[in-house]
């Protein structure tokens, strides 16, 4: 019960300041105990042999309607309204019962009176103000003083002057304490103001500050999103010529050179990867920067990822005169899940990378099985290599991008500086850190573990290599007509090219307008699409080409069905999805090599 008026209370003075909320949770209390203490009393004097029942009764209850006034006046929010009038009326109603019941019993009057005036003085104090403090001080003394002149005589004048001057001290030391207590609040109250005032300020200190940093990290995100486009944009402005550059070069390999211009097409074959190489990994990092890569988490061939980077690093260590091994323990599964680009991305980065520090030797790729956890595996890669090692300030530099262990390592060797800060920041994301063991002229050893789950591939899901089929050039397929729809002349006439060796007949348009045009006429086998175009762009132009499926024209029904590969230079993720939702069925990336080119011609024409 007491539990729940004290909330009612509390809540009741929920908006005053603090000190209002505790003097009116602490005179209501002290109302309640003060009926309950009349009570008692009025109990005890009925039965002490001074007086009659009804004058105990009538004088110890008569104070107890102010009481409880007051009570319900601090319960409907009246506190600082009621306090002082229940005091004053407490004195009052002392005084009128004094003089209707004591007046013939004087020495009554001191022995019951003004034992309450002090506790009504000192509540006075506690709970009202300094101007009712004075008012009951005086109103007591008064009273006291003209009880005396009026009802008694000079016998019990020392009786009178006895309480008197107790009543006297009391009202001084209370009113003294009141002073004091006053000084205190008032100084706790000045500091209290300066705190809230401090407390104001440095919110809102924080309030701009914040304000600032949720600026700064709206400039910093608008600016990563700004240098992101920008670096997409540049990859595919750059990858667009590439292309065409690439693949020129690769069918005029085909042919047959001189050994001095076999020598300079290679070097713009290798002059050429190697700007894609930097470019990708500068796209990359951007996209590692800006939050932008996910691993995906799908089933992978072991075997096919360590043989692809075999293929392609046996190469680069065929031209040094270095040797490849790898060694793969036996026992470890060959089907797991992991992504398997950023897996392969790794090792080739790792691969490349020891390749380019070796002169003499070779490189080992180890895949040692360190514990087989139930459907899962803890894997231990090791790339190491015979090179020209690093010392440790090198090691401790190697991470940071744009940077190799020296500054003429860039010089000698080349390189972006980029692809192990790369590799470093897949493996975090893949939840592994990469490990550099090496001693200068004694070699470099990179490993790193990861924890892949065990995965129990269908005869539908392994694949195998062999399946793939490159045509043979000059095999007639005069049946077969591929329209090309790309903006960059370059590209187009690779294009065409290609598809004329393989005996495809040909046309091409400039943009998915003229696309569609000459789809609407004429029924073609395959269909090129650049994606990025002016006028219509290719996504525009393969949504159109497919809604034609309701088409009451039969060639416009024919061509709706036509395959649709999507040809881009962008290399950001989500593109090939892109593609396949505006409805195309396939997609490669520009600059591709030939050989991948030609086998998706074939792979989407013999349908």
């Amino acid at each position: 019960m007491f539990l729940s008026l004290r909330s009612l209370v509390t809540a009741q003075y929920a908006d005053q300041p603090y000190l209002v909320q505790q003097k009116a949770r602490i005179a209501f209390f002290t109302l309640i105990f003060a009926i309950l203490a009349l009570i008692a009393t009025t109990f005890v004097d009925m039965f002490d042999g001074n007086g009659s029942i009804l004058e105990a009764i009538l004088f110890n209850c008569s104070s107890i309607p102010i009481l409880v006034f007051g009570m319900v006046a601090i319960l409907r929010g009246s506190f600082q309204k009621v306090i002082g009038p229940v005091l004053v009326g407490m004195l009052l109603m002392l005084f009128f019962m004094s003089i209707l019941l004591l007046s013939r019993h004087p020495e009554l009057f001191y022995a019951s009176t003004v034992q309450f005036l002090g506790p009504i003085i000192v509540a006075s104090a506690l709970f009202g103000t300094r101007r009712l403090v004075l008012l009951n001080i005086v109103i007591a003394l008064a009273g006291v003083a003209l009880f005396w002149l009026a009802f008694c005589d000079n016998t019990v004048l020392s009786r009178m002057l006895y309480s008197w001057t107790a009543l006297a001290i009391t009202s001084a030391v209370t009113y003294g304490l009141l002073v004091i207590s006053e000084l205190s609040i008032y100084q706790i109250q000045i500091q209290l103001d300066r705190n809230i005032q401090l407390n104001d300020d440095l919110e809102q200190r924080v309030k701009e500050r914040t304000q600032d940093l949720e600026e700064a990290r709206d400039l910093a995100e608008r600016a990563t999103i700004a240098k992101s486009e920008f670096l997409a944009n540049m990859s595919h402005e750059i990858r667009t010529p590439l292309n065409g550059i690439l693949g020129m070069a690769q069918l005029l390999s085909k042919k047959e050179q001189a050994p001095e211009d076999r020598e300079f097409l290679q070097v713009i074959l290798d002059s050429g990867r190697h700007l894609l190489s930097v470019i990708q990994d500068v796209l990359d990092y951007s996209k590692i920067e800006s939050g932008k890569i996910e691993i995906d988490h799908a089933p992978l061939n072991l075997d096919q990822v360590l043989s692809s980077v075999r293929n392609i690093i046996d190469t680069k260590c065929h031209e040094k005169g270095l040797f490849f091994i790898i060694n793969a323990d036996s026992n470890t599964p060959n089907w797991l899940i992991g992504d398997e680009v950023r897996i392969r991305q790794v090792l080739m980065n790792l691969a490349a990378n020891a390749v380019k520090f070796t002169e003499n030797g070779g490189i080992y790729l180890n895949v040692i099985l360190l514990e087989l956890m139930g459907d899962k595996v803890k894997l231990r890669f090791q790339m190491a290599d015979t090179g020209i090692g690093m010392n440790e300030e090198g090691i401790a530099r190697i991470f940071e991008r744009f940077t190799q262990a020296e500054t003429s390592t860039s010089r000698r060797f080349g390189g972006t500086g980029l692809g192990l800060t790369i590799s470093r920041e897949l493996l975090q994301l893949m939840n592994s850190e990469i490990r550099v063991i090496s001693n200068p002229n004694q070699g470099s050893t990179f490993e790193f573990e990861l924890v892949m789950p065990i995965f129990k591939a269908t005869q539908k899901l392994q694949l195998d290599n062999n399946n793939i089929v490159y045509p043979t050039p000059n095999t007639l397929r005069s049946n077969l007509s591929v329209l090309v729809v790309e903006d960059n002349a370059l590209n187009m006439r690779l294009s065409l090219r290609i598809l004329k060796n393989l005996g495809y007949q040909t046309e091409y348009a400039e943009n998915g307008k003229i696309g569609l045009e000459k789809l609407r006429r004429k029924r073609f086998s395959l269909v090129l699409m650049d994606c990025q175009m002016p006028v219509m762009d290719g996504y525009a132009a393969t949504q159109v080409l497919r809604s034609w499926k309701t088409s009451l024209d039969p060639i416009e029904q024919h061509n709706a069905e036509t395959a649709v590969i999507g040809l881009t230079a962008d290399a950001l993720k989500g593109t090939r999805a892109s593609c396949l939702e505006a409805g195309m069925d396939d997609y490669l990336s520009k600059p591709f090599k030939i050989e991948e080119f030609e086998s998706l011609l074939v792979q989407w024409t013999n349908r």
